[in-house]
């Protein structure tokens, strides 16, 4: 391997961290004119992306999951990419309060005034962003509860923590190139930036006591009866694994995430939903020693899907509830015509002509203050819908009536 020149000793300095156990994440970094080298847009502001410091998503697909202690793994990422690399420093068993001093950010005035009424932060470990601000590194208590604890400590002062967050790497450049302005040891987080982060965070260990589940009995063999999800777990070398069990789990699953469309108030769409269980299906036969095809199991998952969207319908043979807000009156060519709204069968909304219709006032009446007409709608197939009351704000106007729901 030809050597690359590591001038700003970036890749020095993570391997040193990676020999001391902290793991190393790939980072973009940025070219000459400052713009990220990941050629992206930034998703707040829609221009290039100018960050040069998120997981590289060629080297590191599963993010802060890639981060690793492996120096011939770092050392081949940094050739990857000719030198031109940050890396980032994955927190595992550290606090760094972040001091963002950028631009108008107020984070040294907010520091300050955390150190007047609490102390002296400790002297450790201390990093000089890019931007200018400040990282001070400290070693959490062991065996913490990081979920405890708040994102911030105070206006423009975050607190970073855990194998969920890492900070720069020295030797990254993103606005300016990241230094080490102490280098002294890591010190213990302080107790007042423990219990004021943790106070922050509104909640503490203490009060939220967490109670691990019982072992769950992965079967050996599929069982026909039992629940889809308990066939879901089959082992993969069950020998009976296969056809039957791929259709209880896609099956299960298809009624499941229906339930959790009705219940959850909207949150998810059902394409979303669709979606998600396309993937769990697809993920549960391909953990099978002899798997069937993705098609086979995703068509399995569809038809199912079509089946229990076809329970949800109303029979074909039911009254037309013209009061409902399923649909709307239309001008056509002649009289009026009936929109509804339908999905299709991975519940994507499409708006459908129910049918055209001429109008035969047969009477008129008021209700409630409002002109009610009394209505034959006779289909272009010849079908008679009679007495149906429309108010005549209705037949005026298309958009009197409630417009369809959306998915």
């Amino acid at each position: 391997m030809v050597p690359i020149e590591d001038t700003r000793r970036v890749l020095e300095n993570a391997l040193a961290l990676a020999t001391a156990g902290h793991p190393i994440l790939p980072c973009y970094t940025v070219d000459k004119d400052g713009r990220c080298t990941c050629h992206g847009k930034d998703r707040k502001t829609g221009e290039d992306c100018r960050s040069g410091k998120h997981p590289h998503g060629a080297l590191a697909p599963n993010g802060l999951d890639d981060a690793t202690t492996d120096p011939d793994v770092i050392t081949g990422w940094f050739h990857a990419r000719s030198g031109r690399l940050n890396f980032g420093w994955r927190l595992d068993g550290l606090g760094v309060p972040d001091v963002d001093t950028y631009g108008d950010k107020k984070g040294a005035e907010t520091a300050e005034r955390l150190q007047a009424e609490h102390g002296e932060l400790s002297h450790t470990l201390t990093i000089r962003t890019g931007r200018g601000g400040l990282q001070y590194v400290y070693r959490l208590p062991e065996g913490v509860d990081t979920e405890q604890y708040a994102d911030e400590l105070g206006e423009h002062v975050d607190f970073k923590r855990g194998a969920g967050h890492y900070v720069i790497v020295p030797g990254s450049k993103t606005v300016d190139v990241y230094r080490v302005e102490s280098g002294a040891a890591i010190a213990p987080l302080d107790s007042w930036v423990n219990d004021l982060a943790i106070k922050r965070g509104g909640r503490k260990t203490s009060d939220r006591p967490r109670v691990k589940p019982g072992a769950v009995a992965i079967p050996s063999e599929f069982k026909e009866g039992a629940p889809w999800y308990v066939n879901g777990m089959v082992k993969p070398d069950a020998t009976n694994r296969g056809n039957n069990a791929s259709q209880s789990v896609t099956g299960g699953l298809s009624a499941f995430l229906f339930q959790v469309y009705d219940t959850c108030g909207g949150r998810f769409t059902l394409d979303h939903l669709y979606q998600i269980g396309a993937a769990i299906a697809v993920s549960y036969e391909r953990a099978s020693d002899h798997p069937q095809t993705d098609e086979l199991v995703l068509d399995q998952f569809a038809r199912n899907w079509a089946r229990d969207l076809a329970k949800r319908e109303e029979p074909q043979d039911a009254p037309i509830d013209f009061s409902e807000a399923t649909g709307w009156l239309m001008d056509r060519t002649e009289g009026f015509g009936y929109n509804t709204l339908t999905i299709d069968f991975k519940g994507r909304a499409q708006t459908t002509l129910f049918s055209d219709f001429k109008i035969q006032a047969t009477s008129v009446h008021t209700a409630d203050g409002k002109t009610v007409w009394t209505v034959d709608l006779t289909r272009s197939d010849g079908w008679v819908f009679k007495d149906v009351e429309l108010p005549s704000d209705v037949l005026n106007s298309s958009a009197a009536l409630r417009p369809c729901p959306t998915w």
